[in-house]
């Protein structure tokens, strides 16, 4: 790409009908806003559900993937989650979450993901994941109204992330 600018994908993770366990499908429609399109040329989003090791190859086009998804830490409902791990720090041998958070709503966790992806060589420089502690896990397609509360919060903070990663 021209310029200083890397090729960045926003990968939404998580099932729309669970309740909070969509947040990250809200974050990612607030994300494609008009008033977000200034940046959106230059990164790119994704859907991926309930992710799983099929969506590895996606990823080997970009220098950075920032996930979103629903995060289970035992933080109280609506806490914003940050991580970020360098493609050179993932080893075969190491759970890279097992000691803050559990990923485990899905087919197959983030990190069971991140260590396929870099097994495979499809894994980007960094990447970034950015969860937010759920309240309802139930059939619903609203979030709770602490997860809500956290939807804007992420999206700025997105958008921060690919300017920040851009200079």
């Amino acid at each position: 790409m021209p310029g200083n600018n890397k090729k960045i994908l926003v990968c939404a993770i998580g099932n729309r009908i669970m309740g909070d366990d969509g947040f990250a499908q809200h974050v990612l429609e607030a994300l494609e806003k008009d008033e977000n399109k200034n940046l959106n040329d230059i990164f790119d989003t994704g859907d991926f559900g309930t992710a799983n090791f099929t969506i590895a190859n996606f990823l080997e086009d970009y220098d950075t993937v920032i996930f979103v998804d629903a995060v289970k830490s035992g933080s109280a409902p609506g806490t914003i989650h940050e991580i970020q791990i360098n493609r050179e720090d993932v080893r075969d041998d190491i759970d890279l979450t097992s000691e803050m958070y559990s990923f485990s709503f899905h087919e197959s966790g983030l990190e069971e993901l991140i260590l396929f992806a870099n097994v495979m060589k499809c894994l980007p420089e960094k990447i970034i994941i950015i969860g937010c502690e759920p309240k309802n896990l139930e059939p619903d397609v609203e979030l709770s109204p602490e997860v809500e509360r956290s939807v804007g919060k992420v999206v700025k903070r997105i958008m921060e992330l690919v300017t920040e990663i851009n200079k």
